[in-house]
């Protein structure tokens, strides 16, 4: 099972119990959202930070076509907002890919508790430096690889960030509760491409996706195939 936030923060590095209570005193209420329901609406005032405890989300834009990009994807126990916690509004909205329990809090209140405790500087800027990196990777995908490099190196980072801090290591099969639709607009093609290129991954033993289940059959022609290197990903190595 994945670590909890705070053990996802510390990343492998102790922190001292005070800080550890001292943060847990942090979440001030917890909230549950609808898949598709929008959690923060961008420009919207964000005081609070949405630490993700179940479900998937994704930071967001509206636009003028009244079509939505999916700029980045939340999954447990990321942080919302983190990246942007001296910000007192919302860069992007955020919403619900599918039913998503948040836990609260205060912005001031992190950035308070960071301030005071030399224990959290250096884990909050590691993690803040590991999720630009996959976002800045991303965004290399899509200028640059083919619809068949881009499946597999959005699969296998899926696969690595759902792996961090579990017991069973390396990932081989996981869910994955978004649609094709959902797919294409992360990796930039439509619906029918996701179908046909992950129709001939599939036939060239590289991964399959199956109700939902995804499972990669040949890890490193996958990492070969997406330019895929754990150290620009900010992952250790597998």
């Amino acid at each position: 099972m994945n670590t909890s936030w705070i053990d996802r923060l510390a990343d492998g590095e102790p922190i001292p119990d005070e800080d550890r209570q001292r943060l847990e005193a942090l979440i001030l209420r917890r909230r549950t959202f609808e898949a598709g329901r929008m959690v923060l609406f961008e420009d919207e005032d964000a005081p609070m930070l949405y630490i993700i405890e179940r479900g998937w989300a994704a930071a967001v834009r509206e636009l003028v076509d009244g079509s939505v990009q999916l700029l980045d994807l939340f999954l447990p126990p990321q942080i919302m907002g983190l990246r942007e916690v001296a910000s007192g509004a919302a860069v992007s909205s955020y919403q619900a890919l599918t039913e998503l329990d948040v836990a609260l809090c205060r912005k001031a209140d992190m950035q308070a508790l960071i301030e005071d405790s030399a224990s959290l500087t250096g884990p909050l800027f590691r993690m803040v430096a590991r999720e630009e990196a996959w976002l800045h990777e991303r965004i290399t995908m899509l200028g640059q690889q083919n619809a068949a490099a881009s499946l597999a190196h959005l699969v296998l980072e899926l696969a690595d960030r759902l792996a961090l801090g579990a017991d069973d290591g390396e990932l081989e099969a996981f869910e994955v509760p978004l649609n094709q639709d959902q797919i294409g607009n992360i990796v930039g093609i439509t619906s029918v491409h996701v179908s046909r290129t992950m129709t001939q991954l599939a036939r060239d033993g590289l991964l399959e996706m199956n109700d939902g289940t995804v499972r990669i059959l040949d890890r490193r022609r996958c990492e070969a195939l997406a330019e895929y290197e754990h150290s620009r990903m900010r992952l250790p190595p597998t």
